[in-house]
């Protein structure tokens, strides 16, 4: 993702360490998403080994109560630290072609004509704007989702059973 690294780059240092803290905000908002999957299948399991009793069915819905709850808390955090970032992160790529296309001169201009220019910090921008912001944090997530689904049936398998 080369892109990618030209982007971050661009970044102000600051910018850059809300991005980063933003990214993993929402990698630790996927974590806090897979704990109700986790307390469903504890949930299923627990009953039909007839071991299940009233302060874990407690547990189990306050795990699911304070997922929500927390949940609530950290993914504005995650998205807005993401979204505001990238979209720095485009804006300052955008200067930095208006700026080359300042230093061109009005007869560089003309041969290449306005679209071009336009197209490119318009639309192609747009797409690294939303990358940026909102799909390399999803992937982030996606990512992070199927290390703890695989880290609970991991877990789950090598914990010895009664």
């Amino acid at each position: 993702m080369p892109w990618g690294r030209d982007l971050t780059t661009r970044i102000a240092p600051r910018q850059r360490i809300r991005y980063q803290v933003g990214l993993t905000v929402m990698a630790a908002d996927t974590g806090l998403a897979g704990l109700p999957l986790l307390t469903a299948a504890w949930v299923i399991h627990g009953p039909a080994g007839g071991t299940w009793t009233d302060g874990q069915s407690r547990i189990a819905g306050a795990l699911v109560a304070g997922t929500f709850l927390a949940r609530l808390v950290v993914m504005p955090i995650g998205f807005v630290r993401g979204f505001e970032s990238g979209y720095h992160a485009v804006a300052g790529l955008r200067l930095a072609v208006f700026a080359h296309l300042r230093r061109l001169g009005l007869g560089a201009l003309s041969r290449i004509g306005a679209g071009g220019p336009s197209d490119l910090v318009t639309n192609r921008f747009r797409w690294i704007e939303e990358e940026a912001g909102y799909g390399f944090g999803r992937q982030i997530r996606q990512g992070a989702l199927a290390l703890v689904l695989i880290a609970a049936l991991t877990i789950r398998h090598h914990t010895p059973r009664s």
